[in-house]
């Protein structure tokens, strides 16, 4: 917003005429009276309270056309950026801000223009404090902020970023855990003949994530050369309330660090033909959804 500022004349004193344009395209006016004088050399003095008027006013002016709260500025921000990220990314960002930051700071009625350090602060005691939530939780929320609010610094809706100044809590070590050699005997013995047998085994194979297992297809899979590829995932993130609603999959872009080859075991190959030969007769029943016929866990 271009805010200009002018030394004008009223009786015979000084004044500091501000003029901008509104957020609805009206031209606005301001006088701001000096104290000055004219009679006297009081000309270079206006001068200098016209630069102390218009830097002064500037910040407020901004403030009071801009008042969007902040609260509602972080759906805003989601909005206009969701085009840069991932559809997941997308709906776990929104899905933080609208449970957990958007409410807070909703009831406290806070202007984006006027949002402090200490706002934001106190969002992260009172998580912590009252909701129990831990440090790494607190880092998820502070992510979001801080990328709402670098946005709004780039889009010139405000000069600094507050959430800058935050004290963060201590980022709480993770300490990886794995099954023995004998607990996940137990954990195959237990799956085995269920519905989950196919899914523990690819975990315990291969490592991998439980969207990467759901996506796998038959066609990652090379027999010749045995190794199973990971090409994409399936995501459960979108716009329905009910995760199943949202279910689909996802082909990973190429230059994804996500995909990835691994060669597979006697004993993975073996099931795995197994399992293949198994669904192609299933295939022939009327009750069998042709939807996942690609897939490797058709359940």
């Amino acid at each position: 917003m271009n805010v200009t500022a002018s030394v004008q004349t009223k009786g015979d004193k000084y004044y500091i005429v501000l003029n901008w344009k509104s957020i609805d395209g009206k031209r606005k006016q301001k006088w701001v009276g000096t104290g000055l004088e004219v009679k006297g050399n009081n000309k270079r003095k206006a001068e200098q309270k016209r630069i102390e008027i218009l830097q002064e006013w500037k910040d407020k002016i901004i403030c009071n056309e801009n008042d969007i709260l902040f609260s509602d500025f972080l759906i805003q921000w989601l909005e206009e950026t969701k085009h840069t990220i991932s559809e997941t990314t997308y709906y776990t960002y929104l899905t933080t801000v609208k449970n957990s930051i958007y409410p807070f700071f909703k009831n406290r009625k806070i202007k984006l223009c006027e949002l402090k350090p200490y706002h934001i602060q106190e969002f992260y005691n009172q998580k912590m404090e009252k909701d129990n939530v831990t440090a790494n939780t607190i880092y998820h929320f502070h992510a979001n902020i801080h990328k709402a609010l670098d946005y709004a610094v780039k889009t010139e809706r405000i000069k600094t970023n507050p959430s800058d100044n935050v004290s963060l809590p201590k980022k709480e070590k993770h300490i990886a855990d794995f099954y023995t050699a004998e607990e996940l005997k137990l954990l195959l013995d237990g799956a085995k003949n269920t519905k989950l047998e196919t899914i523990v085994l690819l975990a315990s194979w291969f490592g991998l994530r439980r969207g990467e297992i759901i996506g796998l297809k038959w066609q990652h899979i090379d027999f010749d050369s045995n190794t199973l590829s990971i090409k994409g995932t399936v995501t459960d993130k979108g716009k329905s309330g009910s995760r199943k609603k949202n279910m689909k999959y996802q082909e990973k872009a190429k230059t994804s660090s996500s995909i990835r080859t691994f060669p597979m075991p006697e004993a993975a190959s073996a099931y795995l033909k197994e399992l293949k030969a198994k669904q192609e007769k299933w295939q022939k029943s009327p009750a069998f959804n042709a939807e996942f016929k690609d897939f490797v866990c058709i359940r």
